[in-house]
């Protein structure tokens, strides 16, 4: 929410997330997507930018991991994309204390998807 904006061109913007005031200058300001609107609360669809869901689902321990890391440390998300087909945000996380994003670190995950058995009762279908 933006407080006000100086002589200079900067906005005082206070953030409803962290209850702090960030200065930033308005050339750098975007409108919010609409969809940032009509939310209730402060909860969005998203989903993590570049990558794709496993064919059976995450699998549990890579769950705790991601549960796990977002309780522990402080994180920023950068939204990425939206997608309309599927009304969801893109994100990519970061730690506050690392320099990769958190995306990176569940990529090995998805390899199972591009690898599908010729045999594979769906691949035909």
């Amino acid at each position: 929410m933006i407080r006000h904006i100086d002589s200079n061109g900067t906005a005082a913007v206070f953030k409803i997330d962290y209850g702090d005031v960030q200065y930033t200058p308005t050339q750098f300001l975007q409108p919010l997507h609409k969809n940032f609107t009509v939310q209730p609360g402060l909860a969005f669809h998203c989903s993590l930018a570049n990558l794709i869901k496993p064919l059976d689902g995450w699998p549990l321990d890579a769950i705790e991991e991601f549960c796990s890391r977002l309780s522990t440390t402080f994180l920023y998300a950068k939204f990425m994309n939206y997608n309309e087909v599927r009304d969801m945000l893109e994100v990519e996380i970061t730690e506050k204390t690392s320099k990769t994003s958190l995306n990176t670190d569940f990529q090995h995950h998805q390899i199972q998807r591009l690898i599908l058995p010729t045999n594979d009762k769906f691949l035909y279908k």
